[in-house]
């Protein structure tokens, strides 16, 4: 048995070394993440992109995303007439995902946003940041 627990404490230390030379080189693919490609979004503008379930939103800054997914029961989040509105239970949030009306009761997580060189934006929907983050644009280019 012996030899059988020195293998088994061999192989979980290779896998953890493994997972820290993942996170030390990420690759462009990266399990999880959300490859856009080139998105056109106006600044001052929303997108809602249902397949992936997030939004876009362009300052003069740069692009940010936060979830569509309500934080009261994971419903997805519309645009609405005054903001983002939750058709399930009827949460209301601003333009930035910050709840404005229950029953949410925490506003929309923001997701970290990579663009690359060349303009291809990638979401990790696993990355939380802080509400309103943005990601500078490459060049300073329309996207």
């Amino acid at each position: 048995m012996s030899g059988a627990a020195t293998a088994a404490l061999g192989a979980a230390v290779v896998v953890a070394g493994a997972g820290s030379l993942r996170v030390a080189y990420p690759s462009v693919q990266s399990e999880g993440a959300l490859v856009l490609g080139r998105v056109e979004v106006a600044v001052g503008s929303i997108v809602f992109l249902p397949e992936q379930g997030v939004f876009l939103t362009r300052t003069a800054e740069g692009l940010g995303a936060f979830s569509a997914r309500c934080t009261h029961l994971g419903c997805t989040v519309r645009e609405s007439q005054d903001g983002l509105l939750c058709p399930c239970h009827g949460a209301r949030y601003d333009r930035a995902g910050r709840v404005v009306a229950g029953p949410a009761r925490r506003d929309l997580p923001w997701l970290a946003v990579r663009v690359l060189e060349g303009g291809t934006v990638l979401v990790d929907p696993q990355t939380r940041v802080e509400t309103g983050t943005v990601t500078a644009l490459a060049g300073g280019g329309r996207h």
